[in-house]
């Protein structure tokens, strides 16, 4: 499923690009917890996003593909029991007179049960919780 979205932030294109490498920075996220480096760009992390039936914690994978001050790409497997979510994402970074507007786009492939939740209702949750914690990351950029 292919999902995208977009918001503006006061967050330089740097600051947004350096987030990788300051996990402590991305700990104070709303949704994200025990968020700690693995490797050269790779990060793990506890990513609640919030539901209609509350947070749902995953144990989340991020890896960073590429990334500069232009934008990133980043694979993210977030995965609960047999379930499992992977993300392809692809941000980019304009810098305007409002400040950096970040667009980004998403293939997403649920697994397990997920995968059988209604593809509108599915599409909306993970579309909400993208745009959240991608909006709360550069905010504590």
């Amino acid at each position: 499923m292919r999902l995208t979205g977009e918001f503006t932030t006061a967050a330089t294109p740097d600051a947004l690009s350096r987030l990788m490498v300051d996990p402590g920075r991305l700990a104070g996220v709303d949704g994200l917890s025990q968020v700690e480096p693995a490797e050269a760009d790779v990060l793990h992390a506890v990513f609640s996003p919030l539901t209609s039936l509350g947070r749902i914690p995953l144990r989340t994978v991020i890896t960073r593909v590429s990334g500069d001050d232009e934008g990133a790409s980043l694979h993210v497997v977030g995965s609960r029991g047999p379930q499992s979510i992977d993300v392809d994402l692809q941000l980019d970074f304009t810098t305007g007179s409002a400040g950096t507007r970040v667009a980004w786009v998403a293939e997403v492939v649920a697994r397990g049960s997920v995968a059988s939740v209604g593809q509108r209702v599915w599409a909306d949750v993970a579309t909400r919780a993208i745009g959240d914690v991608l909006a709360g990351a550069a905010d504590v950029a």
